[in-house]
């Protein structure tokens, strides 16, 4: 491995980490070309709201290389000592005041805020204007540089903490003085032909019945809103990031005018899209520096095309299809990412799994021949903990709740969720169990969602997940309900029918994935005959698309390994191991249909599956929509 690169393809799990190996590198492996990376940049977005793993940190990074805002100059400040002290001070004014008056304390909390970006600010740019460089209370400047941003911030907050008298009203009057609002407009006149942008990065953890906490983080956003509306159009930018898993906490009971202070936050809701891109990116950056890999590296991709991209970096190395533990057929890229809650730091974990298990293997880059499903689920685990882990601040009975989610079924009816609610009650914080709260629990984590739609032709169902959502996604008890498919592995989930579960229905590439979905289950009749059908005395024929997909989908239904391999022997006298090998059934399956083309058998290849499995209802669709009666 060479330095500063990945040991793995997909690189780290964490941006801090990615960091810390690439160093100056760093903005070489980032993919700019998403939608976030637009949105965080334009004037009106100042707040964005993501879960843990959802590339909030990578934003605050990628502020220091942008190229949207010219020659601006960022301040990322990722600092829990700078809350620490802001939280201090505020504990302090609850102690003086009843939860009542919490407007007054997030407005002081606010005000913090602000002395505390005005401070980073005026530390940047006194090497344009030492003026700016004088300690409070000892002259007549806002402030003194020093070399750690923390340490102006703690030191001028600390100077205004001592004494007697409340330290925001203090930050106040200072702030209010002639002085400081002439070195306000001194950074102005800079800020206009050098731009800064301030990026407050989230914390890790947080306890949403921590008053004290969530009074921080809302004067935070009332702030980071202010600012965004004085000042963003004079060259100064404050972003903040904020953790999904507090926020509708924070807007529901905290945040004193939504309207006006939590205007259009930007959800990082990923598309499937947008994740194939940002993957394919760090695996197309491994193999140009990795020139020893077996397959031949494209050196032009078009990032804007979807399907180019999973043809050309995706479908080469992980295959287009596999079989699922239920030995029904997907397309790779969708299984996968179905078994994550659509975030980065999910996708990344689960595809270096698999680069690892191909590597250990001896395959190299050839990660379709490994058992994709088998490590899907291992690592299944890994993932429903982290998300587990994350909430576990906000609901410290968690673990126990979940544990009653042991072995449902994938589906099942919403009135089950209030019986199994009732066996949690003596696991709950005195006074706060009720079904409603334990459906809300298990919504926002994002493991029980809502059915929306099933496909009456096949095992595809379509639901709605919270994680996916701008807001709370309430379960009913005459709502039909499911399991995300991370949890499978997690709850021990029990499969007591044929499903396909997809929890990202909405998203717009969700419509590439669901054509070949129809196209095996469900296909009207027009679309399968874009060619001529097959005339029953004609054996030489090329499949359309669309019919190669319903044959290969009914063959792999219809037929296990071993009889699929029986009906090539017995009806088509060939050797199945000789003329379509394959690293499993699916694969198995389309490279018989190719052999079927090209040897001009295709009619006797239908035509012998129905004889061996004449009530399979996909095969029957099969032969009539592509052999003429």
């Amino acid at each position: 491995m060479s330095e500063g690169s990945f040991r793995f393809p997909f690189g780290l799990e964490s941006c801090e980490a990615e960091v810390s190996v690439l160093k100056t590198r760093y903005q070489d492996y980032f993919y700019s070309l998403g939608r976030f990376t637009e949105e965080a940049l334009e004037p009106e977005n100042y707040l964005f709201v993501g879960r843990r793993g959802s590339g909030k940190s990578s934003l605050t990074q990628y502020m220091n290389f942008q190229d949207q805002v010219s020659g601006a100059i960022c301040i990322d400040v990722d600092e829990p000592d700078i809350y620490g002290e802001i939280y201090q001070q505020v504990a302090g004014d609850m102690r003086g005041f009843s939860y009542q008056l919490s407007e007054v304390i997030v407005n002081r909390a606010a005000q913090l805020w602000r002395f505390v970006i005005w401070s980073l600010i005026f530390d940047l740019y006194s090497t344009f204007d030492p003026n700016l460089a004088v300690t409070p209370g000892n002259g007549n400047g806002v402030g003194h540089a020093i070399p750690l941003r923390k340490e102006v911030v703690r030191s001028r907050l600390q100077h205004f903490a001592n004494g007697s008298g409340n330290a925001a009203a203090k930050v106040e009057a200072y702030m209010a003085a002639e002085e400081f609002q002439a070195a306000v407009e001194r950074v102005h006149g800079l800020t206009r032909h050098y731009p800064v942008i301030v990026a407050i990065d989230s914390l890790e953890r947080y306890d949403k019945n921590d008053d004290a906490l969530m009074i921080t983080i809302a004067g935070l956003i009332q702030c980071a809103s202010e600012f965004n509306v004085s000042f963003v159009h004079g060259g100064i930018h404050v972003k903040v990031f904020i953790a999904a898993e507090i926020f509708p906490h924070l807007r529901e009971y905290v945040i004193l005018n939504t309207a006006k202070y939590a205007r259009h936050p930007v959800y990082l809701h990923w598309r499937p899209r947008d994740l194939v891109h940002l993957i394919s990116w760090r695996f197309w950056k491994y193999l140009i520096e990795h020139e020893d890999t077996e397959k031949a590296i494209p050196r032009e991709v078009d990032w804007q095309d979807f399907e180019s991209v999973l043809t050309n970096l995706w479908n080469p190395y992980f295959g287009e299809m596999l079989t699922n533990g239920q030995e029904i057929p997907e397309r790779t890229f969708p299984y996968i990412l179905r078994h994550t809650q659509m975030r980065p730091r999910q996708l990344v974990q689960l595809c270096n799994r698999i680069a690892r298990e191909a590597r250990n293997c001896g395959y190299g880059t050839d990660y379709k021949r490994v058992n994709i499903p088998a490590i899907v689920r291992q690592v299944e685990i890994e993932l429903a903990d982290e998300v587990i882990n994350s909430y576990a601040s906000i609901y410290p009975q968690i673990s126990s709740v979940i544990d009653a989610l042991d072995k449902l079924p994938v589906t099942f009816p919403g009135s089950e969720l209030d019986r199994i609610a009732k066996t949690t009650r003596a696991a709950w914080p005195r006074g706060e169990y009720s079904l409603e709260a334990f459906r809300m629990l298990v919504a926002e984590l994002g493991i029980i969602g809502r059915v929306r739609h099933r496909d009456p032709m096949g095992p595809y169902v379509l639901g709605d997940f919270e994680y996916a959502m701008p807001d709370r996604l309430p379960l009913r008890s005459d709502d039909e309900c499911m399991v995300h498919p991370m949890f499978y592995a997690k709850l021990h989930t029990t499969f007591t029918e044929r499903i396909v579960a997809f929890p990202f229905p909405d998203h717009p590439d969700f419509e590439s994935f669901q054509d070949f979905h129809e196209a095996r289950w469900r296909m009207p009749r027009p679309a399968l005959r874009t060619k001529a059908p097959m005339p029953a005395t004609q054996s030489s024929f090329r499949l359309a698309g669309a019919q190669v997909q319903l044959l290969h989908a009914a063959l792999v239904d219809a037929f296990d390994t071993t009889s699929l391999k029986l009906m090539v022997r017995t009806e088509l006298d060939e050797d199945l191991d000789v003329i379509a090998g394959g690293s499993n059934r699916a694969e198995v399956a389309y490279n018989l249909i190719r052999w079927a083309e090209r040897n001009n058998r295709l009619a006797d290849l239908i035509r012998g599956s129905c004889t061996r499995n004449p009530g399979n209802v996909y095969l029957r669709e099969a032969a009539q929509a592509i052999l003429r009666d």
